[in-house]
Protein backbone atom coordinates (compact mmCIF):
# COMPACT_ATOMS: atom_id res chain seq x y z
CA UNK A 1 0.00 0.00 0.00
CA UNK A 2 1.56 3.20 -0.93
CA UNK A 3 2.20 6.08 1.78
CA UNK A 4 0.01 9.55 1.44
CA UNK A 5 0.42 12.18 3.50
CA UNK A 6 -0.93 15.59 3.37
CA UNK A 7 1.20 18.63 4.46
CA UNK A 8 -0.05 22.37 5.38
CA UNK A 9 3.00 22.99 6.92
CA UNK A 10 5.14 24.06 4.27
CA UNK A 11 7.98 24.83 6.12
CA UNK A 12 8.65 21.12 7.28
CA UNK A 13 10.45 21.39 3.54
CA UNK A 14 13.13 23.15 1.56
CA UNK A 15 10.63 23.28 -0.73
CA UNK A 16 13.27 24.73 -3.88
CA UNK A 17 15.34 21.59 -3.35
CA UNK A 18 13.00 18.88 -1.64
CA UNK A 19 9.30 19.52 -3.35
CA UNK A 20 9.39 21.70 -6.60
CA UNK A 21 11.63 19.20 -8.72
CA UNK A 22 8.93 16.94 -8.41
CA UNK A 23 5.98 19.50 -8.82
CA UNK A 24 4.84 18.99 -12.87
CA UNK A 25 3.68 22.44 -12.51
CA UNK A 26 2.73 23.90 -15.30
CA UNK A 27 0.36 26.68 -14.70
CA UNK A 28 -0.92 25.69 -11.10
CA UNK A 29 0.66 27.77 -9.06
CA UNK A 30 0.27 31.02 -11.31
CA UNK A 31 -3.25 30.61 -10.74
CA UNK A 32 -2.70 29.60 -6.84
CA UNK A 33 0.38 30.75 -5.73
CA UNK A 34 1.31 30.24 -2.41
CA UNK A 35 -2.00 28.90 -1.78
CA UNK A 36 -1.66 25.11 -1.59
CA UNK A 37 -1.12 21.85 0.33
CA UNK A 38 0.96 19.07 -0.52
CA UNK A 39 0.18 15.89 -1.21
CA UNK A 40 3.31 13.39 -0.42
CA UNK A 41 3.09 9.46 -1.93
CA UNK A 42 5.57 7.59 -1.55
CA UNK A 43 5.48 3.82 -3.51
CA UNK A 44 7.91 1.43 -3.67
CA UNK A 45 10.80 3.39 -2.49
CA UNK A 46 9.57 6.39 -4.96
CA UNK A 47 8.06 9.69 -3.60
CA UNK A 48 6.53 12.13 -5.92
CA UNK A 49 4.83 15.54 -4.13
CA UNK A 50 1.26 16.87 -5.94
CA UNK A 51 -0.12 20.39 -5.54
CA UNK A 52 -3.58 20.82 -3.86
CA UNK A 53 -5.59 23.71 -3.84
CA UNK A 54 -8.83 23.43 -1.75
CA UNK A 55 -12.17 26.00 -3.29
CA UNK A 56 -14.86 25.67 -1.49
CA UNK A 57 -16.71 22.05 -1.81
CA UNK A 58 -13.83 21.46 -4.85
CA UNK A 59 -10.06 20.46 -4.10
CA UNK A 60 -8.04 20.63 -7.21
CA UNK A 61 -5.28 18.08 -7.55
CA UNK A 62 -2.46 19.48 -9.61
CA UNK A 63 -1.69 15.65 -10.87
CA UNK A 64 -0.84 17.38 -14.30
CA UNK A 65 1.41 14.67 -16.20
CA UNK A 66 2.51 12.79 -12.96
CA UNK A 67 3.01 9.03 -13.39
CA UNK A 68 1.01 6.91 -11.01
CA UNK A 69 0.10 3.64 -11.05
CA UNK A 70 -3.51 2.89 -11.82
CA UNK A 71 -3.78 1.49 -7.72
CA UNK A 72 -1.85 4.45 -6.29
CA UNK A 73 -4.03 7.11 -8.22
CA UNK A 74 -7.23 4.95 -7.18
CA UNK A 75 -6.16 4.86 -3.57
CA UNK A 76 -5.23 8.68 -3.93
CA UNK A 77 -8.66 9.78 -4.79
CA UNK A 78 -10.10 7.41 -1.57
CA UNK A 79 -7.19 9.38 0.59
CA UNK A 80 -7.96 12.56 -0.50
CA UNK A 81 -12.00 12.50 0.06
CA UNK A 82 -10.76 11.57 3.72
CA UNK A 83 -8.50 14.34 4.44
CA UNK A 84 -11.00 17.03 3.27
CA UNK A 85 -14.24 15.64 4.34
CA UNK A 86 -16.08 18.79 3.42
CA UNK A 87 -15.14 18.58 -0.30
CA UNK A 88 -17.90 17.30 -2.65
CA UNK A 89 -15.30 16.44 -5.59
CA UNK A 90 -11.96 16.33 -6.62
CA UNK A 91 -10.43 18.18 -10.28
CA UNK A 92 -8.37 16.46 -12.33
CA UNK A 93 -5.74 18.58 -14.73
CA UNK A 94 -4.07 16.29 -17.72
CA UNK A 95 -4.22 13.36 -15.54
CA UNK A 96 -2.33 9.88 -17.67
CA UNK A 97 -4.85 8.08 -15.35
CA UNK A 98 -8.31 7.35 -17.20
CA UNK A 99 -10.70 7.40 -14.80
CA UNK A 100 -14.79 7.59 -15.74
CA UNK A 101 -16.10 10.70 -16.36
CA UNK A 102 -13.08 12.37 -17.42
CA UNK A 103 -12.29 13.83 -20.90
CA UNK A 104 -9.60 12.88 -23.47
CA UNK A 105 -7.06 15.31 -24.59
CA UNK A 106 -4.17 15.33 -26.06
CA UNK A 107 -1.45 17.89 -24.28
CA UNK A 108 2.01 18.42 -25.98
CA UNK A 109 5.03 19.26 -24.28
CA UNK A 110 8.84 19.97 -24.61
CA UNK A 111 11.23 18.33 -22.34
CA UNK A 112 14.08 21.53 -22.43
CA UNK A 113 17.64 20.05 -23.07
CA UNK A 114 20.76 21.74 -21.35
CA UNK A 115 21.63 23.42 -24.75
CA UNK A 116 19.86 25.31 -27.75
CA UNK A 117 22.51 23.44 -30.21
CA UNK A 118 21.54 20.18 -28.33
CA UNK A 119 17.68 21.47 -28.99
CA UNK A 120 18.04 22.24 -32.52
CA UNK A 121 19.79 18.54 -33.15
CA UNK A 122 16.53 16.96 -32.28
CA UNK A 123 14.99 19.35 -35.23
CA UNK A 124 14.04 17.75 -37.92
CA UNK A 125 16.28 19.07 -40.68
CA UNK A 126 12.94 20.43 -42.35
CA UNK A 127 12.17 22.05 -39.72
CA UNK A 128 15.53 23.57 -38.49
CA UNK A 129 16.22 25.25 -42.57
CA UNK A 130 12.18 26.84 -41.80
CA UNK A 131 13.84 28.09 -38.53
CA UNK A 132 16.74 30.11 -40.57
CA UNK A 133 14.14 30.79 -43.36
CA UNK A 134 11.54 32.41 -41.37
CA UNK A 135 14.12 34.17 -39.55
CA UNK A 136 16.14 35.67 -42.51
CA UNK A 137 12.39 37.24 -43.91
CA UNK A 138 12.24 39.27 -40.59
CA UNK A 139 16.14 40.26 -40.38
CA UNK A 140 15.90 41.25 -44.32
CA UNK A 141 13.21 42.61 -45.35
CA UNK A 142 12.35 44.69 -42.23
CA UNK A 143 13.37 46.70 -39.46
CA UNK A 144 12.91 45.13 -36.86
CA UNK A 145 12.85 45.07 -32.92
CA UNK A 146 11.87 42.19 -30.39
CA UNK A 147 11.10 43.53 -26.97
CA UNK A 148 10.10 41.34 -23.44
CA UNK A 149 7.86 42.36 -21.33
CA UNK A 150 6.87 40.66 -17.56
CA UNK A 151 2.76 40.55 -16.91
CA UNK A 152 3.02 44.18 -14.53
CA UNK A 153 5.04 46.43 -17.25
CA UNK A 154 2.98 45.05 -20.31
CA UNK A 155 1.60 48.06 -22.12
CA UNK A 156 -2.06 47.93 -22.61
CA UNK A 157 -1.91 48.51 -25.98
CA UNK A 158 0.37 45.48 -26.85
CA UNK A 159 -3.53 43.34 -25.72
CA UNK A 160 -5.77 45.36 -27.26
CA UNK A 161 -4.08 44.70 -30.77
CA UNK A 162 -3.18 40.90 -29.47
CA UNK A 163 -7.31 40.91 -29.47
CA UNK A 164 -7.67 42.55 -33.33
CA UNK A 165 -5.19 40.41 -34.05
CA UNK A 166 -7.13 37.18 -33.03
CA UNK A 167 -10.41 38.50 -34.59
CA UNK A 168 -8.82 38.96 -37.93
CA UNK A 169 -6.92 35.57 -37.77
CA UNK A 170 -9.40 33.72 -36.00
CA UNK A 171 -12.73 35.48 -36.24
CA UNK A 172 -12.06 35.39 -32.10
CA UNK A 173 -13.73 37.93 -30.00
CA UNK A 174 -12.65 38.89 -26.70
CA UNK A 175 -15.81 40.64 -24.36
CA UNK A 176 -12.93 40.37 -21.30
CA UNK A 177 -10.85 43.68 -20.96
CA UNK A 178 -7.26 44.08 -21.27
CA UNK A 179 -6.46 43.00 -17.63
CA UNK A 180 -9.22 40.92 -16.85
CA UNK A 181 -7.71 38.85 -20.23
CA UNK A 182 -4.49 38.15 -18.53
CA UNK A 183 -5.47 37.42 -14.84
CA UNK A 184 -7.97 34.58 -16.77
CA UNK A 185 -4.99 33.29 -18.45
CA UNK A 186 -2.64 33.27 -16.06
CA UNK A 187 -0.53 35.22 -18.00
CA UNK A 188 3.16 36.25 -16.73
CA UNK A 189 5.02 37.11 -19.83
CA UNK A 190 5.00 38.06 -23.19
CA UNK A 191 7.31 38.98 -25.84
CA UNK A 192 6.48 41.43 -28.80
CA UNK A 193 7.90 41.59 -32.34
CA UNK A 194 7.67 45.37 -34.12
CA UNK A 195 8.23 45.27 -37.72
CA UNK A 196 8.94 48.98 -39.61
CA UNK A 197 7.92 50.43 -36.15
CA UNK A 198 4.59 48.68 -35.86
CA UNK A 199 3.23 45.84 -33.63
CA UNK A 200 3.59 42.49 -35.63
CA UNK A 201 3.20 39.54 -33.65
CA UNK A 202 2.54 38.86 -29.73
CA UNK A 203 3.38 35.32 -27.44
CA UNK A 204 1.80 34.98 -23.92
CA UNK A 205 3.30 32.70 -21.32
CA UNK A 206 2.90 31.61 -17.99
CA UNK A 207 5.86 30.61 -16.43
CA UNK A 208 6.36 29.21 -12.49
CA UNK A 209 9.57 28.27 -11.46
CA UNK A 210 11.29 26.14 -13.93
CA UNK A 211 8.02 25.39 -16.16
CA UNK A 212 6.68 27.81 -18.77
CA UNK A 213 3.01 27.39 -20.74
CA UNK A 214 2.29 28.72 -24.13
CA UNK A 215 -0.93 30.46 -23.66
CA UNK A 216 -1.47 31.70 -26.63
CA UNK A 217 0.01 33.95 -29.82
CA UNK A 218 -1.20 35.87 -32.72
CA UNK A 219 0.36 38.23 -35.64
CA UNK A 220 -1.15 40.87 -37.58
CA UNK A 221 -2.66 38.98 -41.09
CA UNK A 222 -0.69 40.98 -43.08
CA UNK A 223 2.57 39.01 -42.10
CA UNK A 224 1.24 35.45 -42.24
CA UNK A 225 3.05 34.68 -45.03
CA UNK A 226 6.21 35.40 -42.93
CA UNK A 227 5.31 33.06 -40.15
CA UNK A 228 5.80 35.47 -37.30
CA UNK A 229 4.11 32.94 -34.51
CA UNK A 230 6.91 30.66 -35.51
CA UNK A 231 9.44 33.06 -35.20
CA UNK A 232 8.66 34.24 -31.38
CA UNK A 233 7.83 30.10 -30.84
CA UNK A 234 11.57 29.85 -31.38
CA UNK A 235 12.87 32.44 -29.52
CA UNK A 236 11.06 31.70 -26.79
CA UNK A 237 12.62 28.10 -26.58
CA UNK A 238 16.07 29.51 -27.18
CA UNK A 239 15.55 32.06 -24.24
CA UNK A 240 13.73 29.00 -22.04
CA UNK A 241 16.47 26.93 -22.18
CA UNK A 242 19.40 29.74 -22.06
CA UNK A 243 17.86 30.61 -18.83
CA UNK A 244 17.81 26.51 -17.33
CA UNK A 245 14.25 25.88 -17.65
CA UNK A 246 13.14 22.08 -17.90
CA UNK A 247 9.55 21.80 -19.88
CA UNK A 248 7.71 23.73 -22.15
CA UNK A 249 3.89 23.01 -22.16
CA UNK A 250 2.63 23.41 -24.97
CA UNK A 251 -0.94 22.57 -24.70
CA UNK A 252 -3.76 21.20 -26.73
CA UNK A 253 -4.43 21.45 -30.03
CA UNK A 254 -3.18 19.08 -32.91
CA UNK A 255 -1.73 22.20 -34.84
CA UNK A 256 1.74 20.89 -37.48
CA UNK A 257 3.72 22.98 -35.31
CA UNK A 258 3.40 21.50 -32.13
CA UNK A 259 3.60 17.85 -33.56
CA UNK A 260 7.59 18.68 -35.19
CA UNK A 261 9.25 20.71 -32.55
CA UNK A 262 10.64 17.86 -30.67
CA UNK A 263 7.42 17.84 -28.70
CA UNK A 264 6.22 14.93 -26.43
CA UNK A 265 2.75 13.93 -27.35
CA UNK A 266 0.70 13.16 -24.04
CA UNK A 267 -2.62 11.63 -23.99
CA UNK A 268 -3.98 13.01 -20.72
CA UNK A 269 -7.66 13.04 -18.97
CA UNK A 270 -9.10 15.70 -17.22
CA UNK A 271 -12.33 16.28 -15.02
CA UNK A 272 -13.93 16.02 -11.85
CA UNK A 273 -14.69 12.62 -9.81
CA UNK A 274 -17.36 13.00 -7.29
CA UNK A 275 -17.39 12.01 -3.51
CA UNK A 276 -20.62 9.63 -4.36
CA UNK A 277 -19.83 9.36 -8.14
CA UNK A 278 -21.28 6.16 -9.44
CA UNK A 279 -17.91 6.70 -11.48
CA UNK A 280 -16.26 6.26 -8.04
CA UNK A 281 -18.77 2.94 -6.68
CA UNK A 282 -17.60 1.30 -9.83
CA UNK A 283 -14.01 1.87 -9.85
CA UNK A 284 -14.23 0.15 -6.28
CA UNK A 285 -16.06 -2.62 -7.30
CA UNK A 286 -14.19 -3.40 -10.40
CA UNK A 287 -11.37 -3.31 -7.19
CA UNK A 288 -12.87 -5.91 -5.37
CA UNK A 289 -13.18 -8.02 -8.80
CA UNK A 290 -9.88 -8.12 -9.57
CA UNK A 291 -10.32 -6.11 -12.64
CA UNK A 292 -8.65 -3.05 -12.02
Amino acid sequence: MPEMEVIKDKRKFDLAVEVYPDFIRNRFDVMYGDDFDILKITDDGETVFIPLHAQKKELVCGVALTPLKLRVFDDMIDFLFRAYPTISRIRFWHSVNKYPGMHTKIHWSIDLPASWEEYLAKLPGRVRNEIKRYNKRVTEHFEYEFKYYKVKDLPKEIVSKYFEFKQQTRHRGYTLSEEEYLEKYFVTDAEVLYLNGELAAVNFLSIAGDSAYLENMANDPQYNNCYLGIVLFYRWIERLIGQGFRAFYLGGGDYQYKRHCASRKNIVYTGTVGRYSWARLWQKVLRLAGKR
